[in-house]
């Protein structure tokens, strides 16, 4: 991939984050902070791997997959806040998957 191939697809990336963050103004409440922590949470994933394919290193994998990790405890912490009664259960839960998704990253690194 060369360079302004990448920077085309990063600012492809940019513009669906806009237009995704833009449809999550017509939510409401719990539902619209859901919404914009999932495009969020996509947008940041699209670009570790976009960078793990331009820059084609272990390193920038290895990145990619602690982004995509950790985007979705993002995701499944934003979904535990919005709960009600079972909210630290969840919490736990979301946590200990972070943890196991992490884990399995620096066993594939070594």
């Amino acid at each position: 991939m060369s360079a302004p191939d990448h920077d085309r697809e990063w600012s492809s990336i940019e513009h669906r984050l806009r237009a995704a963050l833009g449809r999550c103004r017509h939510e409401r409440g719990d539902s619209r902070e859901m919404c914009r922590m999932r495009a969020r949470a996509e947008d940041r994933i699209a670009k570790a791997e976009l960078d793990a394919r331009y820059f084609g290193t272990v390193r920038a994998e290895a990145h990619a997959r602690d982004v995509r990790a950790r985007a979705r405890f993002d995701v499944a912490r934003a979904e535990c806040l919005a709960r009600g009664a079972d909210r630290a259960e969840c919490l736990t839960q979301a946590r200990n998957e972070r943890a196991k998704a992490l884990a399995a990253g620096l066993v594939a690194d070594t």
